[in-house]
């Protein structure tokens, strides 16, 4: 060995640089699905409560809401209204209770998944 040369003469002492461990990642269409689906079935259950207490009027007469018709005693033109909101508010509710459902539940197995294979 010369005078500052930078090789050794001694053999098998360096290891090779080991190679990352391959990490597998989801694919990111399914985590933007089930946070997209969470996000809107929250909203749509935010809004049907909304309307569930938010208060009709007909011909400027008060009829009160889903949650709360006014004084349990409703005139007979807030009887087709209230109906109409409380299926909207039926559909909505449920609807955006289902969508959530299925984002958390898609991201549960996706979680779960991912801690079986590692």
């Amino acid at each position: 060995m010369h005078a500052g040369s930078e090789h050794s003469d001694s053999v098998g002492l360096a290891c090779p640089p080991a190679e990352p461990a391959a990490v597998t990642h989801p694919p990111l269409g399914r985590d933007v699905l089930s946070k997209a689906l969470g996000v809107v079935g929250v909203f749509l259950l935010l809004t049907g409560l909304f309307l569930a207490v938010r208060p009709l009027q007909v011909d400027h007469v008060s009829c009160g809401s889903v949650y709360s018709p006014n004084k349990g005693i409703t005139p007979m033109q807030c009887d087709n209204r209230l109906d109409q909101r409380m299926n909207l508010v039926g559909g909505l509710a449920g609807g955006g209770l289902l969508i959530a459902l299925a984002g958390f539940g898609m991201a549960a197995v996706r979680e779960r998944r991912t801690r079986i294979d590692s």
